[in-house]
């Protein structure tokens, strides 16, 4: 997953200056679920990301391995395919309330997240606003490929 970057770096340089400019009236805290060695040595070591973010916070992955019956849970429940409450229960609660004590502990008042994969972790019973900021164009792939399954075959 990518992390917010400096254009002059692999990331994703968009939500990078927006918290940039955020963090000059602002307390940010990140949470990144980041798993590419160099990104993470980048988060630790570059003053920039010292300057932005308050605290920088590595949360774990999902498992890799997924039972049987856990996948047939999660293709029934017809989720997408990232979201893990049913592949991955114990993670999923895991993280709902890793995140939500890390919200509470810090006692922000908004969640912004980066993309859809970490919505599915943000509880509404946090009782703040959270944006999603979803910059991928997503919803345009999704509505193509919705306008060409509806579209006859040849």
């Amino acid at each position: 997953m990518d992390v917010p970057a400096p254009v002059h770096r692999p990331g994703s340089p968009r939500p990078y200056y927006f918290c940039e400019e955020l963090s000059k009236t602002h307390d940010l805290f990140m949470g990144t679920l980041c798993e590419d060695k160099e990104q993470l040595q980048w988060l630790t070591d570059d003053l920039a990301y010292k300057r932005i973010f308050r605290e920088i916070e590595i949360l774990p992955p999902p498992p890799k391995k997924v039972g049987w019956w856990n996948r047939q849970k999660h293709r029934l429940s017809a989720s997408v395919y990232y979201y893990t409450k049913n592949m991955h229960p114990v993670y999923h609660r895991q993280m709902v309330e890793r995140i939500t004590r890390w919200v509470r502990e810090k006692n922000m008042d908004l969640v912004y997240v980066n993309g859809m994969e970490m919505t599915q972790y943000v509880s509404p019973s946090l009782g703040i606003p959270m944006i999603s900021d979803v910059c991928d164009c997503l919803s345009l792939l999704f509505r193509k490929t919705g306008a060409a399954k509806k579209k006859p075959h040849p």
